[in-house]
């Protein structure tokens, strides 16, 4: 587990400490602050409620349970118990707790924790997570995601968790598509990666805008969605559906060593795009509240296809 600790380490903000764990880790350089505050502070915090929950935000119920997991071995969880650094050395301390326990219902009775906290807490949120780090990561980061990948795929092999869909993702897959017309709730749904399968950063937005050729909003991913759909909703769609596509693929490269996982984060992926699609058809839209085009807009109204809306290319 000493590896497994070593790259929960890493993602400490950069010290001297850290410098010495990148150089045993053979990353290609110690990380910087820079590069720490761009990944796990302004693009991807690494806090698993944002991608357990329903809505795409930190804490609530996603936080609880996880918390719950310390609390089950008579720990006090920390403040942030959904946290990556956290979460991996509380796994990695499941598995030595495991390893010494000499009574064996004991040992039996961590074992069932080690699992569930690896399936339902873990395992369901963190391959999409690495393959979004290897995105926008630097390269030092993207080898620390590369490596943690090499760890999760060990796991869920220990966990005998390949075929594992943890009950988190099949309680939110219930919760269904936003119905048409209303936009908070369909960017609710897609700030919501364990819904919709997408997992944007603030620098997505920032592609996006400059694609349709407007300025790069701010504020968090949901606020960007926001803006950009009152200035160009009918491409903010066609890009989106795009981006929902190159999420299917890359869940899909995960079948082999976990087809239920990669099973039920591809047909969300899958999902949304042809959610995006059937609206930019002509469904009911309202602009998000809060946008100048909502707080200016009529009631929604059926049309061949939403008011302001530029029909673009379909092709994905």
């Amino acid at each position: 587990m000493e590896l497994l600790r070593a790259l929960a380490s890493v993602m400490a903000p950069p010290d001297a400490a850290v410098a010495r764990v990148a150089a045993t880790l053979e990353l290609p350089a110690s990380p910087t602050p820079p590069e720490h505050a761009f990944l796990f502070q302004s693009q991807l915090p690494p806090l698993a409620s944002l991608y357990l929950s329903a809505n795409g935000e930190a804490g609530g119920d996603a936080r609880d349970r996880i918390a719950g997991y310390w609390r089950a071995v008579g720990e006090t969880p920390p403040s942030e118990p959904d946290h990556l650094l956290h979460m991996l050395a509380f796994y990695a301390d499941l598995v030595e707790q495991e390893e010494r326990e000499s009574d064996e219902s004991r040992r039996h009775a961590v074992a069932r924790i080690r699992r569930a906290f690896y399936c339902e807490q873990l395992l369901a949120w963190l391959p999409g997570y690495v393959t979004k780090v290897d995105l926008i990561a630097s390269r030092t980061y993207r080898r620390w995601g590369q490596l943690l990948e090499q760890v999760v795929a060990r796991e869920a092999w220990r966990a005998a968790a390949q075929s594992c869909l943890p009950g988190t993702l099949r309680r939110l897959q219930e919760l269904g598509e936003p119905p048409a017309g209303d936009a908070d709730v369909l960017l609710t749904y897609l700030v919501a990666p364990a819904r919709s399968g997408l997992i944007l950063a603030p620098v997505d937005l920032e592609r996006a805008a400059d694609e349709l050729h407007v300025a790069a909003p701010r504020g968090s991913v949901r606020q960007g969605l926001a803006s950009l759909f009152g200035m160009r909703q009918g491409p903010l769609l066609n890009w989106l559906a795009a981006e929902a596509k190159r999420w299917e693929a890359r869940h899909e490269r995960n079948r082999g060593l976990l087809p239920a996982l990669s099973d039920h984060w591809t047909r969300r992926a899958r999902a949304t795009r042809a959610l995006l699609l059937a609206w930019m058809r002509g469904e009911e839209v309202s602009a998000p509240a809060g946008t100048a085009a909502g707080q200016a807009a009529l009631p929604a109204r059926r049309v061949g296809r939403p008011r302001g809306v530029v029909r673009g290319p379909t092709r994905m």
